[in-house]
């Protein structure tokens, strides 16, 4: 009885588990190109989707479309509500699974078949995916059950049930077909014994192939049976191919190849496979259950093998279900002889299949949902969309860009892009539009020779690119550009700018400030240099950044020989929201190694200054045009929206957001912003003032002027960690509000997991900073030229101030020629977030790249960065005279 009780209970516990792994982060990523393929084809009425799936080739039959279909006019069409119909059969297809298994060769097999299934990657991808895959299997599961049924007795509800779970089937994937291949297999094998079955059976087939042959009428069908059979058979077997598809049934389409993994899985199933027959596991079946399962198992591989096509794990997903079977016999058949070796073989199982499953709650698809959201943001009324990989059009059903003018290049595929036809579209997007924006997809099916991005690499300026979307402006006239800077200057002994043109010196936000950089390499450069265009305010905030490599998008770099010129075509956005008044354009570059390539100026070149101009009319954005502001404050003050710039922040850090302001009226007054931390409680746990505006006071605003400013409250060392919102009051000259308040965003705050031990590998030295501050050890490792210092930190109570950290590698008493100086921990640790005793690590890095050789002391302390006063400083009862502690001498060699 307490046998059977724990029984139920760990089934109960495997449905359960297997609920919450399918419906974990079910719509926090993007959907797939197939999966808005789903959202296309169900969308369409039902007699429109039939029509539809029969003139289109290599599309799949119709019963999960309209599935999907009722589902979507129930649930909606979000991400989570297109995936959870996958996702609900698939946690009914583990919980079938175990019932099944068990009926057809006991408990044990069917509880660890169904533990394997629950924690399956390839299944819970499937469950997972907008796809037909997961209503496969359990169409599968549910055809070889009333399959088995029919074989133990031909009464009617078997029937039944056997002839709609197998139409179901075949109605909604054509590879499907493998299964009833394999029923009909063995049957022809099992011969007289099953022949009360034939008529009944031939009834079924007859009916089915009349229906397929109707279906395969259609255009779409027929062409796809066309393009597989045309090749024949494949050429040869593609044993590789085979093995990766293996790979991703077992460990989902995310994990690579791993042959110690694949002998884990392998083994125990073939075991089981003889052990299925040998002990007739197999209910009613006896040793014909060995042929079941290897039938199951092998045949749709054996076809993949062969046929003409790509191959893909997910075709043959059902064979899941005969692999975790073979598995749970052996491990069934080792716990009858050796408990311990049946735990350790479900263990060598479990191992590789579990730690996949962390691949599977990454973004898998990357950013096309925040391309799409950046256009319908940024872009302006009839901006053209240029999508160069016209599958993308596909994308763009399910994610709207907007008001945007789409122009595909090419306009299909295949058979790929036609470079005097590309040509005469671009050059026509520019005779109508000031600017574009692109987005690159599929280009090596597409666009191999990426000739749209050389095009507008040497015709246009780009001024901004993330993620395979970039915008790019037409060349404005000649008698826009003026000189921008002196010409030759260099960037160390590499290259050196001859010439740098800006187009137009007052910008209106919304626009680009255009640049034309005039290069030439100082010395051969073989490998990829980076370049940096920034927009910096007076207050030396950078507005916008456009970093980019001197070549077409996804162009490799070119060598550049010794004296070769280029010229490179670029520029950077004014943002919308980017407050009247003068900006700098500042350059950077970066040498192949990723150092930075200093300019006389030092490690930034300022290029030009330039005047951003008010302008309401030139803020067209599509977001201006439809926001809802966040809140309206007397005299026509509009809160029009903020931008957190994260989630969770550490104590002594700044938790920074942006806001975007609107004169709505004539604005008198210097307002100011009481920013509150509310606690989850609904108490303010801190409270800050600053100024609205400090660069740009709200009465020089004009009417319907937008003015974006960033804001960054530092969490108090006091606070504790928690759930938090921010509020925002505006309060006048007078400090009296002229609003009610407003909830911004929630964060977190996160205190960093205390350590109290030293490592064992750290040096030992007891150096006292101030009064309460100890340095107890530190560890140093050397790489070539590049080390790695980490220092161990300990204070008696918490500090009350925030003290910088010093490295310095030189002699005594000169000035270093190597340092590194900042916050502890890497920026991360602040002094006064520091808990009493415990050990903060304290990771510098120093290069040695520039030093002569010698021998150097690494010297190190304490200072305060805003008066730049070091810290005094006991070594061992014994101040030092300068504030700095010796920690060891290192040698520079030759």
């Amino acid at each position: 009885m307490k046998s059977r009780t724990a029984f139920s209970w760990a089934a109960v516990g495997l449905i359960l588990l297997s609920f919450a792994l399918r419906l974990h982060w079910l719509g926090r990523w993007e959907l797939g190109f197939d999966e808005v393929a789903s959202f296309f084809i169900a969308r369409r009425p039902p007699l429109e989707m039939l029509t539809y799936l029969r003139g289109a080739i290599r599309e799949h039959p119709p019963l999960y479309y309209l599935l999907l279909s009722g589902w979507m006019h129930l649930a909606g069409n979000s991400e989570f509500a297109l995936r959870l119909p996958s996702a609900l059969i698939g946690a009914a297809t583990v919980a079938l699974f175990f019932r099944y298994a068990t009926a057809w060769m006991g408990h044990r097999v069917g509880l660890v078949a169904g533990l394997l299934l629950a924690v399956s990657p390839s299944h819970i991808w499937a469950s997972q995916t907008a796809r037909m895959y997961s209503l496969v299997v359990l169409c599968s599961l549910l055809s070889l059950h009333f399959f088995w049924r029919l074989l133990q007795g031909s009464d009617r509800a078997s029937w039944s049930a056997f002839v709609l779970s197998t139409a179901a089937g075949l109605c909604t994937h054509y590879y499907f077909a493998f299964i009833v291949v394999v029923e009909n297999l063995f049957l022809i094998a099992g011969g007289r014994r099953y022949r009360r079955l034939w008529a009944g059976w031939a009834a079924i087939h007859g009916t089915a192939l009349l229906l397929l042959v109707v279906w395969a009428t259609g255009a779409g069908p027929g062409a796809t049976l066309l393009s597989i059979l045309q090749h024949g058979p494949s050429s040869n077997l593609r044993w590789q191919g085979l093995v990766r598809v293996i790979n991703e049934v077992m460990f989902g389409p995310y994990r690579h190849l791993n042959w110690w993994a694949l002998s884990a899985v392998g083994l125990p199933a073939l075991t089981g496979l003889v052990l299925v027959g040998r002990r007739r596991l197999w209910q009613g079946l006896g040793r014909a259950g060995s042929l079941l399962v290897g039938l199951l198992l092998f045949l749709p591989l054996v076809f993949l093998l062969a046929l003409p096509v790509l191959m893909e794990g997910r075709y043959v997903i059902g064979i899941v279900l005969p692999l975790f079977l073979a598995i749970a016999a052996t491990v069934a058949w080792l716990q009858d002889r050796c408990w311990p070796l049946a735990l350790l073989a479900l263990t060598a199982v479990l191992l590789p299949t579990v730690s996949a499953l962390p691949e599977l709650y990454s973004d898998r698809f990357g950013t096309y949902r925040a391309r799409v959201e950046t256009i319908r943001q940024e872009a302006r009324p009839g901006d053209p969309l240029i999508l160069n990989g016209p599958w993308q059009a596909l994308l763009l059903t399910y994610y709207s860009p907007g008001d945007v003018h789409l122009v595909l290049i090419p306009h299909n595929a295949p058979p790929g892009i036609d470079p005097a036809r590309a040509e005469a579209t671009l050059q026509n997007v520019w005779t109508h539009s000031p600017r574009a924006w692109v987005s690159y997809d599929s280009l090596n099916a597409t666009d191999p020779d990426r000739f749209v991005a050389r095009w507008l690499y040497a015709h246009s300026y780009q001024v901004w690119a993330q993620s395979g979307l970039t915008l790019y402006y037409r060349q404005p006239p000649d008698e826009a550009w003026q000189p921008a800077r002196p010409t030759d200057v260099s960037f160390g002994n590499t290259l050196r700018l001859r010439r740098a043109d800006i187009a137009g010196l007052q910008v209106a936000p919304g626009d680009g400030v255009l640049v034309t950089l005039e290069w030439e390499s100082l010395q051969e450069v073989n490998g990829t240099v980076q370049m940096q265009l920034d927009l910096v305010g007076d207050d030396d905030w950078v507005w916008s950044s456009n970093a980019f490599h001197p070549a077409p998008f996804d162009c490799p770099a070119a060598p550049w020989p010794a004296g070769e010129e280029r010229t490179e075509r670029r520029g950077v956005a004014v943002p919308i929201g980017t407050p009247p008044g003068h900006y700098t354009i500042i350059l950077k570059v970066l040498g192949p190694d990723g150092t930075t390539l200093p300019s006389p100026e030092g490690e930034e070149l300022e290029v030009a200054s330039i005047e951003v101009i008010p302008s309401t009319t030139a803020q067209e954005a599509a977001w201006v045009q439809a926001v809802q502001p966040v809140a309206v404050f007397d005299q026509g003050l509009e809160l029009l929206r903020c931008e957190p710039g994260g989630e969770r922040f550490s104590p002594g850090h700044p938790v920074p957001f942006k806001c975007y302001w609107r004169a709505g009226g004539a604005l008198q007054e210097t307002y100011h912003l009481l920013l509150q931390f509310i606690s989850s409680n609904g108490t303010v746990a801190q409270e800050e003032e600053v100024t609205l505006s400090p660069t740009y006071p709200p009465p020089n605003w004009p009417l319907g002027l937008i003015v974006a400013d960033h804001y960054g409250p530092q969490v108090s060392p006091l606070l504790p960690g928690g759930r938090y919102r921010l509020r925002l009051l505006v309060a006048d000259e007078d400090n009296t509000p002229i609003g009610p308040a407003s909830d911004l965003f929630p964060f977190v705050i996160e205190w960093p997991r205390a350590s109290h031990h030293m490592p064992p590998s750290a040096r030992r030295i007891e150096a006292t900073m101030g009064a309460t501050i100890h340095l107890r050890g530190y560890d140093l490792t050397r790489d070539g030229t590049q080390l790695r210092l980490t220092l161990y930190w300990q204070a008696d109570e918490r500090p009350q101030d925030s003290y910088l950290v010093f490295v310095h590698v030189g002699l005594a008493d000169t000035s270093p020629v190597a340092q590194t100086d900042g916050v502890p921990g890497e920026w991360l640790r602040p002094t006064n977030t520091w808990r009493p005793r415990e050990i903060v690590a304290d990771v510098h890095e120093i290069s040695l790249d520039d030093v002569e050789p010698g021998q150097y002391g690494i010297y190190i302390g304490l200072y305060d960065g805003s008066t730049g006063q070091r810290l005094t400083t006991v070594v061992d009862g014994v101040a030092t005279p300068d504030g700095r502690v010796l920690l060891e001498t290192i040698e520079v060699p030759r």
